[in-house]
């Protein structure tokens, strides 16, 4: 009786001990959960797939059964001899084959990037490239229309300078015209002058004349 009752007391322990422990299906296809723990107690799920982790709540006090619950809420009694502390090998090279191919996937995803990347710097390379030539033409033409510019601005000056010199150079000729007009008429009034002069020089002279001829006459008759 007393070896029965430590047996119980050990069975009670060890199952407090596993309580909530995870647990994993084997590396078997479907394992059923039972409503007990024979195999003529009622199916409660019809299968759990290798790999699918459920919790452990509690150990039959033979040990060959384990009483679990999925992550969906359903409890049933499992053998012992499907379930695993770690996933199962096939479930780890499952989960490393996906992983794998993640990291393959995501490769190949940075190098199409890195692809379209140099695809696009080489691009911008090329604008670039081609920026500064346009760049360095528009500059030459800037150069070129400063250039037209200061010697518009020079022949402007030139320009502003021929008119002040043809305004003084017209204010010269009517200068010269006033004095000429003013010699013309000088001149004409001298003219004048020594006509009028001349004129009675002349009539004094023919006057004279024939009264200088009368007194010769006379003379050479005495």
């Amino acid at each position: 009786m007393k070896t029965k009752l430590s047996i119980g007391l050990l069975l009670t322990l060890l199952i407090s001990s596993v309580h909530a422990e995870p647990r994993y299906i084997s590396d078997v296809l479907y394992v059923p959960l039972r409503s007990g723990t024979t195999m003529q107690h009622r199916i409660v799920h019809k299968g759990l797939k290798s790999g699918t982790e459920v919790e452990l709540l509690q150990l039959d006090e033979e040990g060959n059964w384990s009483l679990v619950r999925t992550k969906t809420g359903i409890e049933g009694w499992v053998q012992n001899q499907y379930l695993l502390s770690a996933p199962a090998a096939r479930q780890k090279l499952a989960e490393v084959t996906q992983q794998l191919k993640q990291l393959t996937t995501s490769g190949d995803e940075k190098l199409r990037k890195l692809a379209q990347l140099q695809q696009e710097n080489s691009v911008l390379i090329r604008d670039k490239k081609s920026l500064e030539e346009q760049n360095s033409a528009l500059s030459k033409e800037l150069n070129h229309i400063k250039e037209i510019s200061a010697n518009a601005v020079r022949i402007d000056q030139a320009n502003s300078e021929l008119i002040k010199k043809n305004q003084l150079m017209e204010v010269e000729i009517e200068q010269l015209k006033v004095e000429r007009d003013k010699l013309e008429n000088d001149n004409t009034y001298k003219g004048l002058k020594y006509g009028a002069i001349i004129l009675g020089i002349g009539f004094f002279v023919g006057f004279l004349t024939p009264m200088l001829r009368n007194s010769r006459r006379n003379n050479s008759w005495v």
